[in-house]
């Protein structure tokens, strides 16, 4: 259990206000890095596949 120093009930408001104001920035900043880290992996992936199997406009032409 964590003890608290007290400096009054109009800065210990504040102060609760301003830790929880962090975490949610800290939460929205983390959401914002995982779409982005996943839209990363899934660009990644795509192009893995790309150089792993590429088209070949030759046979796609000679098949229309």
């Amino acid at each position: 259990m964590t003890n608290k120093t007290s400096f009054g009930e109009y800065f210990d408001n504040q102060r609760d206000r301003i830790v929880k104001a962090m975490q949610n920035k800290n939460k929205q900043l983390n959401v914002e890095w995982m779409e982005e880290y996943e839209k990363r992996k899934e660009k990644e992936y795509n192009h893995r596949m790309s150089i792993k199997d590429p088209v070949n406009s030759i046979t796609m032409k000679e098949n229309e």
